[in-house]
């Protein structure tokens, strides 16, 4: 199957990573993926959302209440002053 949106290709990503994967780290600065709370994939792995977006202490608030063997931590952009910039992930 040929993924025909961006939300296909990375579920496909995510089914094909090997059973022993426990953490994925998925870029995304315009927040175009619709992510939940959770993400069950074709093989009924369920993967816990991690959602950054710079805000470490929100994050590691988070990080600390996960419950799930895996993890999908999603980095996104920080809110932006102006709309019109082109969004930007920093990362160190």
């Amino acid at each position: 199957m040929c993924a025909t949106t961006l939300q296909e290709y990375i579920y496909e990503k995510i089914a094909g990573q090997p059973d022993a994967a426990r953490l994925i780290v998925v870029f995304d600065p315009r927040a175009a993926l619709e992510m939940s709370q959770i993400l069950e994939d074709e093989h009924g792995r369920v993967w816990g959302i991690l959602p950054y977006d710079g805000n470490d202490l929100a994050f590691r608030k988070s990080q600390a209440s996960v419950q799930f063997e895996r993890i999908l931590v999603w980095v996104t952009a920080g809110s932006r002053k102006d709309i019109e910039s082109t969004p930007r992930l920093t990362l160190n």
